[in-house]
């Protein structure tokens, strides 16, 4: 194993990497001093107290860039899109208002919705699971290993009537998966929240693999989920919001595992409404 110090100088993506493990394990260290036994209320840390300091550190890591650059590239995907179909926009924030009528502007007296509220309104549901599939955080292949069926509890996996033998490395596409016209329709690679009200909606959130699927999908997904409800409701409910001379074009994104979103980003303009 190479030191740090001798292998940073030489990678700046590297550099990045081991600023954030670092700044993980002074998060852990200034949480153990702040708190001197108490707490008020559960962090990460608490449920990583069984391992040592450098391996708490790099899971809180983990759970930060895992839980962030995937729902800010959604969320970038979702205010694009929904800002680029002004009949879109309009619906999305009559509904909105319709559910929500009244919103006090006292930020000290200001009360959110509830989750179960957000989730009770069809339209803003919509959007957030269309935004899933057109944003494709993880838009690579996931690999996995074919299991052994020695256990004749486990059926061997057939792909097109064809065996595929254990122990082979297979993968899905997200986006093979969300741009299939077969799954989708003609207008797979369009914004349609449309598509996931009424009775054609039925069926498709198997094909929606943003998350993966099996037991080794996204545990954090109901988490991100929750969060674009919330934001998409904050940003369309409170705002009126438009893209600026820059972002109108579109935005371009690099695939890096996760993508992300190079320079300028998604500029907006947008002015408080009651």
């Amino acid at each position: 194993m190479l030191p740090k110090a001798l292998v940073a100088p030489f990678s700046p993506s590297l550099r990045r990497l081991f600023a954030l493990v670092d700044e993980g394990l002074a998060s852990l260290k200034a949480h153990r001093s702040a708190i001197k036994g108490k707490s008020d209320g559960p962090v990460i840390f608490d449920s990583l107290r069984h391992l040592p300091d450098e391996a708490a550190g790099m899971e809180a890591v983990d759970f930060l860039v895992a839980g962030s650059d995937t729902t800010a590239i959604t969320l970038v995907f979702a205010v694009w899109h929904i800002c680029h179909a002004p009949a879109i926009k309009r619906k999305l924030a009559a509904a909105l208002r319709e559910a929500v009528p009244q919103q006090q502007q006292r930020e000290d007296n200001y009360t959110y919705p509830t989750l179960l509220d957000l989730e009770s309104i069809p339209y803003l549901v919509a959007c957030v699971k269309e935004s899933l599939r057109i944003a494709m955080p993880v838009p690579g292949r996931l690999p996995r290993v074919v299991p052994n069926t020695n256990d004749s509890a486990v059926e061997p996996l057939v792909v097109d009537d064809k065996v595929v033998p254990p122990g082979t490395v297979v993968g899905m596409s997200a986006y093979t998966m969300h741009n299939s016209e077969e799954l989708w329709g003609a207008n797979a690679r369009q914004f349609e929240p449309e598509r996931w009200l009424g009775e054609g909606a039925k069926g498709l959130d198997e094909n929606l693999v943003t998350f993966s699927k099996g037991a080794r999908n996204c545990v954090g997904q109901t988490l991100a989920q929750a969060e674009l409800l919330l934001v998409i409701f904050m940003l369309f409910r409170n705002f009126e919001v438009e893209l600026d001379g820059v972002s109108e074009g579109g935005v371009v994104t690099r695939d890096m595992f996760t993508q992300s979103v190079q320079e300028p980003g998604l500029v907006l303009k947008m002015r408080r409404v009651i």
